[in-house]
């Protein structure tokens, strides 16, 4: 049997619709736990900047004193060559270091906005969505693929990540309900 594009279209868009997140309790804890694991990382990254830029306040103490040695010929050119080389070389691996610590400006509000709306409006997101990005969008909703019957509809994704990643808040409290439009997806 064959099926028509707009009726799978309207039935996939059902399928999204049902699969939307509505628990706002369920969505606020996410929001918390994603702050909090925000601010964990931003106080490591800040520890991480305070010790190289210790680290290369003593590599650039390092280097002064080496030159002042070199002025008042305690060491000859090639060492203070040699030493001042390998200082620098120091230098530019903790720089690198630091620059990498340093977390990206992110606004984290805002990306948790937009994956809320997306949790909470994937059938309306799919239909006004150009069709060269609903595969992805797919992927990244479902899995790798929705398994499809002309006479049941659509079956469970199995591999559902925000769905999977949602459920995993759920089982740490227990004191949150399943979120409601995706009972199918859990088991128990």
């Amino acid at each position: 049997m064959k099926v028509r594009k707009e009726d799978l279209e309207l039935e996939f868009c059902n399928l999204l619709d049902g699969l939307a997140v509505h628990s706002t309790p369920l969505l606020q804890y996410l929001r918390k736990k994603v702050h909090e694991a925000w601010d964990v990382r931003q106080a490591e990254a800040i520890a991480q900047q305070g010790i190289a830029e210790r680290r290369i306040k003593s590599l650039q103490d390092q280097k002064t004193s080496l030159l002042d040695k070199l002025l008042k010929s305690v060491i000859d050119e090639q060492t203070y060559i040699k030493k001042n080389t390998e200082l620098d070389i120091e230098l530019a691996i903790t720089r690198s270091h630091l620059h990498n610590s340093a977390l990206d400006e992110a606004d984290v509000d805002g990306v948790l906005n937009l994956a809320e709306y997306a949790l909470t409006n994937a059938g309306r997101l799919w239909r006004h969505m150009e069709p060269e990005h609903r595969p992805r969008f797919q992927r990244v909703l479902l899995g790798a693929s929705v398994p499809y019957k002309v006479d049941s509809g659509f079956g469970t994704a199995e591999k559902a990540y925000p769905v999977s990643a949602l459920k995993g808040f759920v089982d740490h409290d227990s004191s949150l309900a399943p979120p409601s439009g995706i009972e199918p997806l859990f088991s128990g």
